[in-house]
């Protein structure tokens, strides 16, 4: 199984890190990772790309509102300012991405387990 403890433990540090803007950007650096990891492990993804989110949609299509989601807060990453509210949303839907990507990427072992077989 793909390993995701790192991203676990960023999500962690995202729920007490101050300013809201570290909180941001360590729940979204987490959400990355996990991006990364299932674009890793699928079947299929688009080649040549830089940016992790089309990525994700195209490798992961039941994955794809989660993509368009954190792909809308890309610029709010990098400027790095970011309200208390907006903070907390981005540590929330972290931790809700790393649950069902844990549960896409637990599926797409099984299958690939069976097609072994």
């Amino acid at each position: 199984m793909i390993d995701l403890t790192h991203p676990q433990r960023l999500i962690v540090e995202a729920e007490f890190a101050e300013p809201p803007a570290a909180r941001f950007v360590s729940a979204y650096q987490a959400a990355q990772q996990i991006a990364v990891a299932v674009v890793a492990a699928a079947p299929r993804w688009a080649r040549g790309r830089t940016d992790v989110w089309p990525l994700l949609a195209a490798a992961a299509p039941e994955l794809a509102e989660w993509a368009a989601y954190f792909a809308a807060y890309a610029p709010a990453a990098q400027i790095g300012t970011v309200s208390e509210r907006v903070a907390a949303d981005m540590v929330r839907a972290a931790g809700q991405f790393l649950a069902e990507a844990a549960r896409w990427l637990r599926r797409r072992e099984r299958a690939v387990a069976a097609e072994a077989i």
